[in-house]
């Protein structure tokens, strides 16, 4: 039997990633024209034990214009098959498709944003390893497009 979803916070470092000025090699000094690379979420979860679930959220704070993409990627070592990514308010989300779903090791794109602004969202996922039960965990970081 899973776990209730909990909120995770105390073991987050926040970190915000500027990411502005990223450019897609080859591609030129920039311009309206340019392709930019998507800014890129990693999820990762490590399960010591029963509520003993270590999250990591890199960066916490994810900054990006509106011209770039955004994608979340659960890390290939992490113990859970998958993430859920989801808006805290869908009427005020900037991208379309939500919720996400995404596997170990393969990204998942929330594609361009529509709209600037500050943007919470929630990170779901089950924790597995060994034979500990399951810990589903629910992270709240933020989006912040310029």
């Amino acid at each position: 039997m899973e776990s209730p979803v909990r909120p995770v916070m105390r073991m987050l470092v926040p970190a915000v990633l500027l990411l502005s000025a990223c450019r897609v090699p080859g591609m030129g000094g920039g311009g309206s024209g340019a392709e930019q690379a998507p800014v890129q979420v990693t999820v990762s979860a490590k399960c010591a034990g029963p509520n003993q679930t270590e999250i990591s959220v890199s960066p916490w704070n994810a900054r990006l214009r509106e011209s770039q993409t955004l994608e979340w990627v659960l890390a290939a070592n992490a113990n859970s098959e998958q993430i859920t990514v989801s808006p805290k308010r869908a009427t005020q989300w900037p991208f379309a498709g939500a919720p996400y779903v995404g596997q170990r090791g393969k990204p998942v794109s929330a594609g361009r944003a529509n709209q600037k602004g500050r943007f919470s969202y929630n990170i779901q996922l089950v924790c597995r390893s060994g034979s500990n039960a399951p810990d589903t965990v629910l992270v709240d970081p933020d989006v912040i497009i310029d």
